[in-house]
């Protein structure tokens, strides 16, 4: 609580010292968003952390505010500008999150970003509601998150330093090692578009090293995605697909095992393949329809495993009830599939709404 009223103080000092006195000074627009998910959820009896025994499914009701409910403003000084976002910590109580927090300069040719924002490798085509917006992430959709980075962007060219990710979950322990990160990621995007369409294509890589008195291991990661969007009046359709190496080392985030392996003081890597697919219409200014399914595939290299494959379909509509407040009943499954040792992993199926005020 000590931290949330700091940051409305802090706020309020900004709004009250920034209101411009002279042409060319910074001017503030700040904005929030409320948002509340009210679902019913049934887990199977195979989904790890049922604590029934006998094995029995798990039913719920998330009831809650969602942790991307956020508070921010854009800022805008002639040729410079930035933005900065904060979200509701729910693993935190009542603490705040950073969401966003970059500076922008705009150079002529091109604009330069620093700061923490949404990389070239951030995809988003689904409006999936339920986990907090989970917009499909980790079932075929390609996210890593905002990052921090150094980007220049040219029209529809993207180039980006990105803040460099070692993953060390098991890496460490399994070579009785250090981890060494040299180089910050690099990552390319490029989108052209039309009043009809889109299409963009987009790539990235990161190296790294694991580090032991007898070896040293280099670990490569990369990523290539092709995405694309097609209006059609009133209705739209969207897709996306990527191929990915070690996308766990890349950063990248994925259900399911992504991240390569240590089998006989050797690095086994892991492919990764994830797809989108979206459909929808809107109607009027106060009704819209959506669909969406995705799928992420992971195959490793160590013989014998196989493949760790899941995917999640919903469909939903969404509900205008005045300018800015809306409701977004959704119905939908997240299958987990099987695991590397072909073990079911079981599912989860949820129908309920998020409820949203954007202020």
């Amino acid at each position: 609580m000590k931290k949330l009223f700091l940051f409305f103080i802090a706020a309020a000092l900004i709004a009250a010292f920034s209101v411009p006195a002279a042409a060319g000074d910074a001017e503030w627009n700040f904005y929030g968003s409320a948002r509340f998910s009210t679902f019913s959820v049934d887990n199977s009896e195979e989904v790890a952390g049922a604590p029934h025994t006998p094995a029995d499914d798990d039913q719920d009701t998330t009831w809650a505010q969602q942790g991307n409910s956020r508070i921010g403003a854009n800022v805008s000084a002639g040729d410079v500008g930035g933005r900065f976002e904060y979200g509701f910590d729910t693993a935190g109580g009542d603490n705040i999150d950073l969401r966003l927090l970059y500076g922008t300069w705009n150079f002529g040719v091109g604009v330069l970003t620093l700061g923490q924002a949404y990389t070239p490798l951030d995809i988003i085509l689904s409006n999936q509601v339920y986990g907090s917006d989970n917009d499909l992430v980790a079932y075929g959709t390609i996210y890593e998150g905002r990052q921090g980075m150094i980007q220049a962007k040219f029209g529809g060219f993207k180039v980006a330093l990105v803040e460099p990710f070692a993953n060390t979950i098991g890496t460490v322990t399994a070579v009785g090692a250090e981890v060494d990160t040299t180089f910050p990621k690099l990552e390319l995007a490029y989108t052209f578009s039309t009043d009809m369409f889109k299409v963009g294509v987009a790539g990235g890589y990161n190296t790294y090293e694991v580090e032991s008195d007898a070896k040293t291991y280099d670990i490569d990661a990369w990523v290539a995605a092709l995405w694309g969007q097609v209006n059609l009046g009133p209705a739209y359709i969207k897709a996306s697909v990527s191929q990915a190496q070690n996308a766990g080392a890349f950063g990248m985030i994925n259900a399911g095992s992504d991240d390569f392996d240590f089998v006989a003081n050797k690095v086994k890597d892991m492919d990764t393949l994830n797809y989108v697919a979206v459909a929808g219409v809107k109607l009027s200014d106060a009704f819209a329809l959506e669909g969406g399914y995705g799928h992420v595939e992971n195959e490793s290299d160590v013989a014998g495993e196989k493949d760790d494959e899941a995917s999640s379909y919903y469909v939903q509509a969404t509900i205008g009830l005045a300018p800015g407040v809306f409701i977004v009943p959704e119905i939908g499954k997240l299958d987990y599939d099987k695991n590397h040792a072909n073990a079911k992993e079981g599912d989860t199926t949820y129908f309920g709404a998020k409820w949203q005020i954007n202020f």
